[in-house]
């Protein structure tokens, strides 16, 4: 497990070529309770009109605690040869 990377945002940032700089905004979290609830977060303040922000959000995170899935499981991912990322973007209706 010794020799599995973590998440390297700036790594992530330099190999990402300038198209998908300007249409996604990585969130990278070392360790975080939830993306989902950070996801809720920032929809709400994208309601709320505090973020004008409207590109695609991607949260991830290396481990986090409070992790829900669909029909409300829980689990929580600490190992890091895991993902957490819950992604936030705008459909063509809105």
């Amino acid at each position: 497990m010794n020799n599995l990377n973590i998440f390297n945002e700036n790594k992530i940032r330099a190999n990402l070529d300038n198209f998908l700089n300007s249409k996604f905004e990585l969130k990278i979290y070392s360790s975080l309770d939830s993306t989902n609830s950070q996801a809720k977060e920032y929809i709400k303040k994208v309601e709320n009109n505090k973020i004008k922000n409207r590109k695609a959000v991607i949260f991830a995170a290396d481990k986090q605690q409070k992790g829900r899935g669909r029909r409300g499981h829980g689990w929580f991912s600490n190992d890091p040869a895991g993902i957490a990322v819950s992604f936030v973007f705008k459909t063509k209706g809105e």
